[in-house]
């Protein structure tokens, strides 16, 4: 290799193993995931993961059940008509208008899986959690689903894509609602192995290149 491409490699393979480490060194973000999927000519949502909620202060206890709505977002899991904790201004960054698609309904669930733990978002920055579970409880997990009926996404009044919801809170823990078929972002591990490949093949063609010009 000549002096000049081993330059070149060196800087590349440096660039790579700073950003690597940068990578490495980012804590971990804790959330929740939402989903929507079409199965069966039904809707199911569900959801799953942890939240660090120590740092929000409950507002009041209304009342709430499994429904969507997409525009002025509203997406609640209850298993029962019940009140639980409400946290208003529970956002620091809040999808859309806030939106979730152009729906203007309240639509209900037809059912609501057992064992669901009380879960929503409201239009005014609203957080809903369970009222009979802890912080600790929603550090540890928890998770739920609803089905919506005879029905699609775009029958929910719900856009496709990816809205990201980001908790006020000094850990900023995401909600994110991927809704449909979403492209999957490659993970820091994924990365760094595409980021490897690339330095091996940047290698490679230069010595090819080499051997071929000598040729």
């Amino acid at each position: 290799m000549k002096v000049q491409e081993m330059k070149v490699f060196r800087t590349a393979t440096l660039m790579f193993v700073l950003l690597a480490a940068a990578a490495g060194n980012r804590p971990a973000s804790a959330g929740i995931i939402i989903t929507a999927t079409e199965t069966a000519g039904d809707v199911i949502i569900a959801y799953s993961g942890t939240l660090d909620v120590s740092g929000l202060t409950k507002t009041d206890q209304p009342a709430m059940k499994s429904r969507v709505r997409g525009t002025a977002t509203v997406l609640q899991f209850a298993p029962a008509f019940a009140t639980h904790d409400r946290y208003l201004n529970a956002f620091s960054s809040y999808p859309g208008s806030p939106s979730i698609g152009p729906g203007t309904n309240l639509i209900d669930a037809t059912s609501t899986a057992a064992g669901t733990a009380a879960f929503g978002i409201g239009s005014a920055k609203e957080l809903y959690l369970d009222r009979n579970l802890t912080v600790s409880d929603w550090a540890n997990g928890q998770s739920g689903s609803m089905t919506f009926a005879s029905t699609t996404i775009a029958g929910l009044g719900i856009a496709a894509g990816t809205h990201t919801w980001v908790l006020d809170t000094t850990t900023a823990d995401t909600i994110v609602f991927n809704a449909g078929s979403v492209s999957a972002v490659p993970e820091p591990s994924s990365a760094i192995a595409m980021g490897l490949l690339g330095i091996v093949g940047f290698a490679g063609n230069r010595r090819r290149r080499r051997q071929e010009s000598v040729a």
